[in-house]
């Protein structure tokens, strides 16, 4: 007999059990309602917490991940995930994935329910948003513009430097899995490599692994720094570009200048999609 908060079939979930269940379940006099939870729900979640396996397979009595175990859990796609959004970001492909590895210790990940305000505009930002799975909106002055869905960065001129504020309000619509990037964490690490990391024989590990790591992250960094050069001169000169193009050179100076302060400016990867054949415009 089930009760109210009960669960049957953990096995199969996790991938341990095939094939029919060898029972027969009859919902009651009352009837019932049921919530299934598919391998494929299990292994999508886990691949974002892929250390917590262990910790569901001790429900069902195991201390270690079987040899065979069926399902794919890591954290390859995430990273890859990541990766591209990064490379968009900073509009390069020399931002290698131990690039995105070495940031491990400056990310944070966060699930959102929805409605939650992952963002607030005008609040003071302290860094980058990544958007790996869910929908969202993102609004100004209460509008919204945009509804964006998974795979998406936002705030990215933060991690670059160019502004300190949040550009806008960004609510889940969907349960989203974000990650944020902490660029003040960042920043005073290589300010003060050597901060927090003692000089003592019991602590020599932990400095060396620390230092082998620091050249890949302080390369990051480096890309990042050079990706927000490349940003400021681009906006510095996009409002004497857009005066040299027809459509714009009777334009007063200042409508130009709202035009470029209110622009989206997003980068796009080889092959991948700028928009398709109705997509909402």
């Amino acid at each position: 007999v089930l009760s109210k908060g009960q669960m049957i079939g953990l096995e199969a979930a996790l991938g341990l059990r095939s094939g029919p269940p060898d029972y027969r379940l009859v919902a009651s006099k009352h009837g019932c309602s049921f919530i299934r939870l598919t391998c494929h729900a299990f292994e999508r979640a886990l691949s974002y917490f892929p250390g917590q396996l262990k910790t569901l397979l001790k429900v069902v009595g195991l201390d270690e991940v079987p040899r065979d175990y069926p399902l794919s859990i890591n954290d390859d796609e995430m990273w890859d995930c990541m990766h591209s959004l990064f490379c968009q970001a900073l509009a390069t492909m020399n931002f290698t994935m131990a690039n995105m590895q070495s940031m491990k210790p400056f990310l944070d990940i966060e699930i959102v329910e929805p409605g939650v305000t992952i963002t607030e505009e005008g609040k003071q930002g302290k860094s980058m948003v990544l958007l790996l799975d869910g929908t969202v909106t993102w609004s100004r002055k209460g509008v919204v513009t945009i509804s964006a869905h998974a795979p998406r960065y936002f705030d990215d001129a933060i991690i670059m430097g160019l502004q300190r504020k949040q550009a806008a309000t960004i609510m889940a619509t969907s349960t989203c899995v974000v990650w944020h990037v902490c660029i003040p964490l960042m920043a005073s690490k290589f300010q003060s490599p050597g901060a927090g990391v003692r000089t003592g024989r019991k602590s020599r590990a932990l400095r060396d692994t620390f230092l082998k790591g620091l050249d890949t992250a302080s390369a990051a960094w480096t890309c990042i720094r050079e990706a927000g050069e490349q940003r400021r001169n681009m906006q510095e000169n996009l409002q004497a570009r857009l005066r040299n193009m027809k459509t714009f050179r009777k334009f007063r100076s200042e409508i130009l200048a709202l035009l470029c302060d209110n622009l989206h400016i997003r980068t796009f990867l080889p092959n991948q999609n700028i928009f398709c054949q109705g997509d909402p415009a």
